[in-house]
């Protein structure tokens, strides 16, 4: 081999090894990431880097009572920044389907785009609602006040830990708090916070990964559905509660002095709505007697108020209604702590329209929107906007966020809730005599309460019940608002929630008060 061939040779092997070289330099810078849209892995991995960099250095804030009691609290475990970060919660199953959880944020390292790594956090409920943009943008509990800062603004809540304690018991004396559905919500009237908010089925999420393995084997139960808490998510038919508002119509147009004939009504298509005779010590009603809105109420009457829907029609039920936040759309609405869903529909056929005026038909509320009715019947008409969140404050005690009393709209008259809130007060006593409650009888005499029962068919094929009852106390001048219920059971009905309701307005005017 002469001098110029070797030399060739040897500019060969450098062309060569120099273009490996080019290649492996741009490979590297590719999956640098260093230019954003050259790689699609690298773009994903730098942004879950940053992301899960925030979830490791970033503590939620924690959560309190309205008197400075921690419900939710998150630090590292011992102190020690390099451990694992642990929120502890106050009584959780007293609160878990209110306060929920929080975690590390969803990684999707297969998304198109790098916006699209990273998802939500792994958290539910209030603790969820706390990281989105209701509460402006400065508000949230991983927001933090400087880019050094490593705690969350933490919220203050507008609920008594003590009476959301109360409340869970009393539940809990009836109820299974694991096995069954069923909710509790204690509304002040005059302002709509709410004092306290208590949902079956719940969980220990000090122990956060056998809760949630428990909530997804729940979750394949269709009856407890662990993911839609009764509260404000998962609507139900209500039943006669309904009828105080179907009552509030009649009144609002001029149609209070309503009669019917205590009978059996039949429809078109088959449909019979039976009538019953009434007798307590106080009240007596056979068949054929004629009925009016008071005693409607106090028997329950399915057959006076299936007539009342039909006479007041579809467009004057629709105008009361919607001032009770049910439209036809259907969409819902937003509170502070997510978004209430109901199911409100009257294009429907004669029969299923009479029904909607003793709370079935296509009718389904949550607990939260049975107490909204309650409230503003209490409230002379005037309709609250309920709220969980009284204030929101950032690592350096400064309030970033505060809720307040905010008036939805005037439901009903004036007039009207004057003459309901006799109504209900009358209804509350008879439905005690009627089933024998002599100690709650006692109860709701020396607070006034005024309620109604409800109990609806669900259509299921176990046919199941909702058991309902709405109440405020003191009749005259209302103060609190208290709803139970119990849903998707079998040998329940609504009175059978009434030693909860006077259970918990034992102990709002007792310890509570003083």
């Amino acid at each position: 081999m002469n001098k110029h061939e070797s030399n060739k040779r040897i500019s060969a092997v450098c062309m060569i090894l120099g273009s490996m070289l080019i290649a492996e330099i741009a490979a590297l810078y590719m999956n640098s990431g260093v230019v954003k849209g050259v790689n699609k892995r690298a773009d994903n991995l730098k942004v879950y880097a940053k992301v899960e960099k925030d979830d490791e250095s970033i503590l939620p804030g924690d959560i309190y009572d309205r008197n400075g009691n921690a419900l939710a609290v998150t630090d590292y475990v011992d102190g020690d920044e390099k451990n694992e970060v642990k929120t502890v919660y106050s009584n959780s199953m007293a609160y878990a389907q209110l306060l929920g959880y929080t975690g590390r944020h969803v990684f999707y390292p297969l998304a198109e785009t790098a916006e699209d790594v990273v998802g939500s956090r792994n958290d539910a409920r209030l603790m969820a609602f706390l990281d989105e943009n209701y509460f402006d943008e400065d508000g949230s509990i991983y927001n933090t006040v400087n880019l050094d800062g490593r705690k969350g603004e933490s919220a203050v809540l507008t609920i008594d830990d003590g009476l959301q304690n109360h409340v869970y018991e009393a539940m809990s004396n009836y109820i299974s708090s694991t096995d069954d559905i069923g909710s509790a919500i204690v509304m002040d009237v005059e302002t709509g916070a709410i004092l306290a908010d208590v949902c079956f089925p719940t969980y220990d999420f000090n122990n956060l990964e056998e809760a949630q393995q428990k909530m997804v084997e729940d979750q394949k139960n269709t009856v407890l559905e662990p993911g839609y808490p009764v509260t404000y998510k998962n609507p139900q038919a209500p039943g006669s509660i309904f009828k105080v508002l179907v009552a509030a119509a009649l009144i609002d147009h001029d149609m209070e002095d309503f009669t019917v004939k205590n009978t059996s009504l039949q429809m078109d298509g088959g449909w019979i709505c039976d009538a019953y005779s009434y007798r307590t010590s106080t009240l007596d009603v056979e068949n054929g007697d004629e009925i009016d809105l008071e005693t409607a109420l106090n028997i329950s009457s399915n057959v006076y108020f299936a007539q009342a829907a039909l006479v007041l029609g579809e467009a004057r039920l629709n105008e009361t209604a919607e001032k009770f936040m049910l439209t036809n759309d259907g969409d819902g609405f937003l509170l502070d702590f997510g978004e209430v869903r109901y199911n409100w529909n009257t294009d429907v056929a004669e029969d299923i329209f009479a029904q909607t005026g003793f709370g079935q038909g296509e009718t389904e509320i949550t607990t939260v929107q049975a107490a909204m009715i309650a409230q503003a019947v209490a409230n002379d008409g005037n309709l609250m906007k309920p709220y969980m969140v009284d204030s929101i404050i950032d690592a350096d005690g400064k309030t970033v966020y505060s809720g307040k009393p905010e008036k939805m709209g005037r439901a009903t008259s004036k007039r009207a809730s004057r003459i309901l809130a006799d109504y209900m007060r009358s209804t509350a006593q008879e439905c005690c005599s009627l089933h024998g409650l002599e100690y709650e009888k006692e109860v709701f005499d020396e607070y006034g309460v005024a309620g109604k029962t409800g109990t609806a068919e669900t259509g299921d094929a176990d046919n199941t019940m909702n058991a309902w009852y709405i109440s405020f106390a003191p009749y005259d001048d209302p103060r609190y608002v208290v709803v139970a219920n119990q849903c998707k059971v079998r040998g329940k009905e609504g009175s059978d929630m009434i030693p909860i309701v006077a259970d918990i307005y034992n102990y709002l005017f007792t310890e509570f008060e003083e």
